[in-house]
Formats: C-alpha cells, sequence, structure tokens
C-alpha cells in the first residue's frame, strides 16, 4: 500500500469572456450574428491545487500456473472554484476511484491474461467549441495470450475492449446555462469504443 500527495503551483488552464462583434477582426458568417458577439477563450496561467489519495496492490501465484492481481487507487483533488469555467473545483482527467482486476495463467509453452479496467466519472476540458465535459464512468476488459510454439517462435493475439464498452459524456457546469450542451446533464456525446483484435507472430534469436 501506498500513501501520496502533491502540491501544484500552477497549470495551464483558459479563461472565457464576451466580447462585441466590433473588437474581434473577424467577418461574421451571418449580419444577424453580429449583435450576439463573440465568446472569446484565451490561455492562462492555472492557481493552485492540491492532489492526494492512496493506493493498494495485492498479487497472488496459486502454484498451478494461475494467478491473480488486483489494484485499487482513490485520488482527490481540490481548486478554487473559479480556476475553470465550468466551476468544478476538481483538476481534469482525475477519477476519484479505479481499479484493475487481473486473471492470468502461464506453463512453459502458453500464458494468458484477462484484465478488466474501471474508473469512476472525471472532467474533460478542452478550449474551443468541446467545452468541458463529464465523462461516465468507463471500464474494459481486455485479452492477451502467447503460444510458444519453439523457444524462438511465439504466436500472439492481443484483444482490446473484448465488451466493446461506450463511452458516455455529459455537459457539466455547476450554474445552469441555457442554449449550451454544457449545461450540467446534457447529453453530449457517446461513443462506441471498437474492439480491436491483434494477431502476430514473433521471432526471437
Amino acid at each position: 500500500m501506498g500513501v501520496f500527495m502533491k502540491d501544484v503551483k500552477n497549470f495551464v488552464n483558459f479563461t472565457e469572456y464576451h466580447a462585441t462583434a466590433n473588437q474581434i477582426p473577424f467577418d461574421l458568417p451571418r449580419e444577424d450574428e453580429a449583435a450576439a458577439g463573440w465568446t472569446v477563450q484565451e490561455k492562462i496561467n492555472g492557481k493552485s491545487a492540491t492532489i492526494k489519495g492512496f493506493e493498494a496492490q495485492f498479487q497472488q501465484d496459486f502454484q498451478n500456473g494461475f494467478g491473480t492481481i488486483l489494484n485499487y487507487t482513490y485520488t482527490d483533488t481540490s481548486t478554487d472554484a473559479d480556476t475553470f469555467v465550468d466551476g468544478n473545483p476538481y483538476l481534469s482527467d482525475s477519477s476519484k476511484h479505479s481499479f484493475n482486476v487481473s486473471g492470468y495463467y502461464e506453463n512453459e509453452d502458453f500464458q494468458a491474461r484477462v484484465a478488466y479496467n474501471w474508473r469512476s466519472s472525471y472532467m474533460l476540458r478542452e478550449s474551443g467549441s468541446y467545452g468541458n465535459r463529464l465523462h461516465k464512468p468507463y471500464g474494459s476488459l481486455d485479452l492477451s495470450a502467447s503460444y510458444f510454439i519453439t523457444s524462438q517462435i511465439s504466436l500472439n493475439l492481443d484483444v482490446v475492449n473484448l465488451l466493446e464498452d461506450r463511452s458516455k459524456q455529459f455537459g457539466n457546469n455547476v450554474e445552469d446555462t441555457p442554449n449550451s450542451g454544457f449545461t450540467g446533464g446534457f447529453p453530449l456525446y457517446e461513443f462506441e469504443m471498437a474492439r480491436r483484435v491483434t494477431l502476430g507472430i514473433s521471432f526471437k534469436l
């Protein structure tokens, strides 16, 4: 087991403000858009933040070729509420809970591993039209196997996202923002994540 704590002094962020059509030297596609003006986003240095948590890992070999590896991580992040334009006081790409469960089998001729990786919801933040999104909890089941034809040649199989789990993202602004996809709970994107299968042969001298 282990514990960790990080003190982030600053990081790159962006700020957002409104500007009139006369303040921005670009022609608008339609004249009736001039009254609405522009939403401007600029890169800035972010404020300080803290990251703390703990992690635990367990590995067991059952002495018959089978074994398992388990790990869990808890992460808590915090920063000022006005650090991000969406008003959420926690850092991007950080899940509070994540875990991995792996099972494996191996002998002189064959080895295989099945692993399930899962993480709780986390924020995605980008400048421009993609804005901020809350990525819903996501997990994927992966498989890898190798058969040793000889001591130098092996047949390898890798399958990523075996169950074809989907990625779902929602708006997550703290304050209500009418006519915006980033309003809290608004469904923004759902991706059908493909199953990727790789089959190959390896040779070593």
